[in-house]
């Protein structure tokens, strides 16, 4: 991920895949919704900085859900600038990897805080892929 000198980021100590990052002028997420809001605002991010093959190559990850999640996405999915509200504002499929990750988020919020220079590095190195095969 490319970041900025306005960028803040933060992750749990134990819990790497809910590494968030968001504008220094924001305090860190205290609650469920706000940390899905800065989910959603990161993954557009990702998508707006991917290139046309990153791009396939989510939309045919995503194109192995279930069909009942996809019943919930757009259908350009990663390509629909409204498939980040949708995927973590939408309920997701019993069981799946996306209904385990958001039931931890809660938990991940009243964890300690990862070193600086450690959720710096790993925001770093996120791409598309990356953050998608964290949730899904």
């Amino acid at each position: 991920m490319q970041l900025t000198d306005n960028d803040r980021v933060w992750a749990p100590e134990d819990s790497p895949d809910y590494l968030t990052v968001f504008p220094a002028s924001r305090q860190r997420p205290t609650n469920r919704q706000d940390f899905l809001d800065l989910q959603v605002a990161m993954l557009r991010r990702l998508l707006a900085e991917a290139n046309k093959g990153e791009k396939a190559d989510a939309n045919r990850r995503l194109d192995y859900l279930p069909q009942e999640a996809l019943d919930f996405l757009p259908s350009k999915l990663a390509d629909d600038p409204r498939f980040p509200a949708y995927l973590f504002n939408n309920p997701a499929v019993e069981g799946s990897p996306l209904q385990e990750w958001k039931a931890g988020v809660e938990e991940a919020l009243q964890q300690p805080q990862m070193s600086d220079s450690e959720a710096l590095e790993l925001a770093q190195e996120l791409s598309l892929e990356s953050y998608l095969s964290r949730v899904l």
